[in-house]
């Protein structure tokens, strides 16, 4: 499978409801690229839509690193994970992140056992990121608080 860039772009209609259009580009194409072919993009489809072009976003293709297990553990099934709750600055939401397959021997009693390092390297990395990269909400707004984190069964 080919590693590409995902663009997607929300339209409004007049009612308020929001339909995406989507393009790919090759995973080789910069992030600068891909603003310039949208400068040049953006008022074609402006002109083809009668809605609204409102914050346009993007996908970026990422290679794993090595040393990643390459077959999933027997009988971990991504209907069953864990929900984790974060707040973040300036809103009183809470921002949820939902972790499919979660590893049994994280789970105890029913709940997230959630002072195993398998849980705590992935929280704290949620809300430190590394030297340049913080993760946020869809807000943009930085995670700065562990909430809760529920185990969750979904279909």
């Amino acid at each position: 499978m080919a590693l590409i860039n995902t663009v997607s772009i929300p339209i409004a209609d007049d009612a308020g409801a929001t339909r995406r259009v989507v393009f790919h580009t090759p995973a080789a194409a910069t992030l600068a690229q891909i603003q310039t072919m949208w400068d040049l993009a953006a008022p074609e489809l402006d002109a083809l839509t009668g809605g609204i072009i409102s914050a346009p976003d993007i996908t970026l293709a990422l290679t794993n690193p090595g040393g990643l297990k390459t077959t999933a553990l027997l009988d971990h099934f991504n209907r069953q994970g864990c929900n984790i709750g974060f707040g973040a600055a300036n809103t009183n939401y809470r921002w949820s992140q939902y972790i499919p397959a979660l590893r049994d021997t994280l789970i105890t009693g029913g709940g997230v056992e959630i002072d195993l390092a398998g849980f705590t390297d992935w929280r704290d990395r949620m809300l430190s990121g590394d030297a340049v990269v913080l993760p946020t909400n869809r807000n943009g707004d930085d995670l700065d608080t562990f909430i809760t984190a529920v185990l969750s069964f979904r279909k």
